[in-house]
């Protein structure tokens, strides 16, 4: 369970993010880890490709450095998908 700042349990947020370029792939991802779920839209395939790599690449860094936990790790990356509709 998600807890907000004070340890009272947090509501649960759905967020989509139109656009997956630095910026976009930056917000999805920071609200995953925070335990949203995330939507991720871009018309542009490749850029969606682009976008779950560089996630993908971002949270093992973040992993790899102490910074998350793997099953934290595991748990963000999962509630983020991609949709091109």
């Amino acid at each position: 369970m998600t807890r907000g700042p004070l340890g009272q349990p947090a509501p649960s947020l759905n967020v989509a993010v139109t656009g997956t370029g630095a910026l976009g792939s930056g917000f999805g991802m920071a609200l995953a880890l925070g335990g949203a779920t995330v939507r991720m839209w871009d018309p542009d395939a490749a850029a969606m490709a682009r976008a779950a790599d560089l996630i993908a690449d971002r949270i093992a860094a973040m992993r790899d450095a102490g910074l998350l936990t793997p099953d934290a790790a595991q748990a963000g990356r999962a509630r983020i998908t991609f949709h091109s509709r």
